[in-house]
């Protein structure tokens, strides 16, 4: 278990710094082609995003009420319902978040007729920062951080979305790629959650 979280938090360092990195190049490129007001619009974004998607994100706690109740109740079967019924929708917004992220840079590089690498570099802090920085806030759950991984799992799925926009993969193909990683990340969060709750019984 203490290799768990050390590898946890180590990822989570990991990919702080890679939001910092992406962030210093992609600016410092946007500014070499005279884009600072775009570069103003990603850093405020990322800034502020938490409080934009706070909103949304607590309309899931809807979900959380006939969770509780069934907790109570001793009704397992729904418990995993609704606990799944929340994580899909807490998905279904990191992803959402992300694609749109990344389309509305890769649109506005196109309008530009520019290079299209600093916006994803600057893209990414975008659509990643907001996430990491609420699983940074999060309760360990005996010693396991599932809102970091599910962000890791995320930022992974992202640098592959922009490999693949690179490429010249569609958005159709872009948006099934970090919705997959996301996926694997709630695997990984559920089979994790399963080995704890052995561990406790």
């Amino acid at each position: 278990m203490k290799l768990t979280k050390i590898l946890t938090e180590t990822l989570g360092n990991l990919i702080m710094a890679l939001n910092l990195l992406s962030g210093i190049i992609g600016g410092i490129w946007l500014l070499y082609l005279g884009q600072w007001k775009v570069l103003l619009c990603c850093v405020l974004s990322a800034a502020f995003a938490d409080s934009i998607l706070m909103w949304p994100l607590m309309l899931g706690f809807v979900f959380s009420i006939p969770a509780t109740a069934a907790e109570q109740n001793g009704n397992h079967r729904s418990l995993i319902f609704w606990a799944a019924v929340s994580t899909f929708y807490k998905t279904v917004l990191m992803v959402a978040w992300a694609s749109f992220s990344l389309i509305i840079l890769c649109e506005l590089a196109v309008k530009k007729g520019l290079p299209i690498m600093p916006f994803l570099l600057c893209s990414y802090g975008v659509a990643t920062i907001p996430w990491a920085g609420m699983a940074e806030k999060e309760v360990d759950v005996s010693g396991y951080y599932p809102g970091l991984a599910l962000t890791m799992y995320l930022s992974i799925g992202y640098f592959f979305a922009m490999g693949a926009i690179v490429c010249g993969a569609n958005y159709a193909a872009i948006i099934a790629i970090i919705s997959l990683f996301c996926l694997a990340g709630n695997l990984v969060n559920l089979i994790q959650a399963a080995h704890l709750t052995r561990g406790r019984k």
